[in-house]
This record gives C-alpha cells, structure tokens and sequence, in this order.
C-alpha cells in the first residue's frame, strides 16, 4: 500500500501555525495599560479591549516588527560591492 494523501484540514492547521501572527500593540487610555492583541481584520480592530480594566478606549501604538531573514541576507552574500563603488 502506498502513502494516502493528508487531509485538507491537516494541512490548513499547519499553514495556519506557519503563517505570521498579526499581533498589535494598545494602550488602554483610561488606565494606561500598554498591551498587545492579535488582530484578524478591521472588523475585530474595532472590538478590541483593555485586558486589564476592560474599556474600549484603547489607541493602536506604533511599534517596530521582526522580520524572518537569514544571516547572510543581512550580512550581505561578502561578494561585489553591493552597488556601491
């Protein structure tokens, strides 16, 4: 008997945990909590509350992100001059 294939829904849950998260960064501007909440769509942006003391008042933070790279995409490959002379 040869391999079977694996189900559609096995291979949605491991692109789902591969995928990137869209994590945000809030605070909360009646208590000035400071936290982070994952974020679908624009739709759940707009029910997005304070963890802490449950308000609705809550301001979307600019934040810095992380990026999957290798070491030698931000090393540089060492060859040439990158354009530069």
């Amino acid at each position: 008997m040869g391999r079977r294939a694996p189900r559609w829904g096995s291979i949605f849950r491991v692109a789902q945990e591969d995928a990137d998260m869209p994590i945000y960064e809030y605070r909360c501007e009646k208590c000035r909590n400071e936290f982070e909440a994952f974020v679908w769509s624009s739709k759940e942006a707009e029910s997005v509350e304070c963890p802490r003391c449950g308000s609705k008042d809550v301001k979307k933070l600019l934040s810095s992100f992380a990026s999957k790279a290798s070491l030698s995409s931000v090393l540089g490959s060492g060859c040439g001059t990158g354009g530069f002379s």
